[in-house]
């Protein structure tokens, strides 16, 4: 693939995926990945389940082994998104959040940590509904972050396969970059 230079291409593309399947209006209220934002804000700040799996918390010594187990569930089964898709969501919903918020530093992290985080939960979810493992976090709040990290996925995916049928190569950076004034343009707008 080619690896594009300017953020100006990413965003020609979105608005020619946006032409193609709808208007950012459509997109927005479908996908809710604004909401999503909000939601996971008040989940952590709750639960504080991804500051627990990071570098420095309670969980992380347990991190990768859980993230060898979370996958994400899709319409032809389970599957891991790769990396990529983990570090642009995470990135873009990290940004999203509240300044001050524990998890705003994560940015700075490399996609395979970003990736683990998330799949450490998804892995845990799976090991709590077998029977395997136990936590003290609800297993609806649980399911919860599942829910939210599959939606922002899904997503996440749509602008990837946009972006592969282009022939275009961006890293999760400059694509968090440059897609974050689309999303978080939805998540000001107070008619949505």
């Amino acid at each position: 693939m080619a690896q594009l230079g300017l953020q100006g291409d990413l965003g020609y593309a979105y608005r020619h995926f946006l032409h193609e399947h709808g208007s950012a209006d459509d997109i927005a209220q479908h996908e809710g990945f604004h909401r999503w934002v909000f939601e996971l804000d008040y989940i952590e700040s709750q639960e504080h389940l991804l500051e627990a799996f990071g570098p420095h918390g309670t969980m992380a010594p347990q991190r990768k082994a859980l993230s060898h187990d979370g996958v994400i569930r899709g319409p032809a089964g389970e599957y891991d998104p790769g990396n990529w898709v983990y570090a642009v969501m995470a990135r873009s919903l990290f940004l999203g959040l509240r300044p001050g918020h524990p998890l705003e530093h994560y940015d700075h992290h490399k996609d395979e940590l970003l990736g683990d985080l998330f799949e450490a939960i998804l892995g845990l979810a799976i090991r709590v509904r077998d029977g395997s493992a136990n936590t003290t976090i609800s297993r609806a709040v649980l399911e919860r972050y599942v829910s939210i990290i599959e939606q922002c996925c899904w997503c996440v995916e749509k602008i990837w396969a946009h972006m592969q049928r282009a022939g275009w190569w961006l890293d999760s950076r400059t694509t968090t970059a440059a897609l974050r004034p689309i999303w978080f343009d939805f998540a000001l707008d107070p008619h949505l």
